[in-house]
């Protein structure tokens, strides 16, 4: 067993993974959820790669996806800054991505032991909309705490928002002149507000850093993307469904 084995045996009680060479698996529970754990320290030279998840999820999946972190173990070594690997094929799931957050970009540890933290590797499962190939250690903990639940692996996707928006009716808009993150439901609030407030616009940026531009002028929605608008008159539903398209990565250029 290895020095960080040892560590986190000393804070949990590991289990082998049957079926799985090289894993280990630990619980942790409080009194409203169940926490499953699965480490390894066999595929990154001086990691442990975390897989952290709350609740019950397909046990048939979750080794699945195991596998595909062992799959990429020539990836996994090499990351430095938090990184997607797209396009994968989970196994039993609708997930598409494979993210990897090294130390330094997490809190795995931070409290419990010095060492564990400095050379833990959290990996999950994601979908390519939920975060960009750039993301900074601020922008993953408000994702990962108020945007895209990762420890739920029964999760819907949740695209990843960039917002700046102005309501000239009750004077209310974005402070400065950057989009913060926000999540879908807040940007659909917005897009509600702007047929009555004239003058208004939501600005939106996607996973890809891809941006449009949606305003309200001559009773008419507008959506603007790369300097061509689209027109869908006083069709809220319709633009809604066209903003979806583009946060998940449907709409094309």
């Amino acid at each position: 067993m290895t020095q960080l084995l040892e560590n986190l045996g000393l804070l949990y009680a590991l289990n082998p993974v049957a079926g799985l060479k090289d894993w280990f698996t630990y619980e942790s529970n409080t009194p409203k959820y169940r926490f499953s754990y699965y480490v390894s320290t066999e595929i990154s030279a001086g990691h442990l790669v975390l897989i952290s998840l709350r609740g019950d999820y397909s046990e048939d999946s979750l080794l699945a996806f195991c596998r595909s972190v062992d799959e990429a173990r020539d990836e996994v070594s090499k990351v430095e800054i938090p990184s997607k690997i797209h396009p994968v094929t989970l196994e039993n799931s609708g997930f598409d991505t494979l993210m990897l957050v090294p130390p330094g970009f997490h809190d795995a540890f931070a409290v419990q032991n010095e060492l564990l933290a400095k050379c833990t590797m959290v990996a999950f499962p994601a979908f390519n909309c939920e975060f960009s190939a750039n993301e900074t250690k601020a922008s993953l903990d408000v994702l990962r705490r108020g945007v895209v639940p990762t420890l739920d692996w029964n999760r819907a996707p949740a695209p990843r928002v960039a917002m700046k928006y102005s309501n000239p009716r009750i004077r209310g808009g974005s402070a400065g002149n950057h989009r913060g993150l926000a999540d879908r439901d807040t940007a659909r609030r917005e897009l509600c507000n702007l047929p009555a407030s004239p003058g208004g616009f939501v600005e939106l940026e996607n996973f890809a850093g891809d941006v449009i531009t949606v305003s309200f002028t001559d009773n008419c929605l507008v959506l603007e993307r790369d300097g061509v608008g689209r027109s869908f008159d006083d069709n809220l539903d319709e633009l809604l469904a066209a903003v979806d398209a583009f946060l998940f990565g449907l709409l094309n250029k």
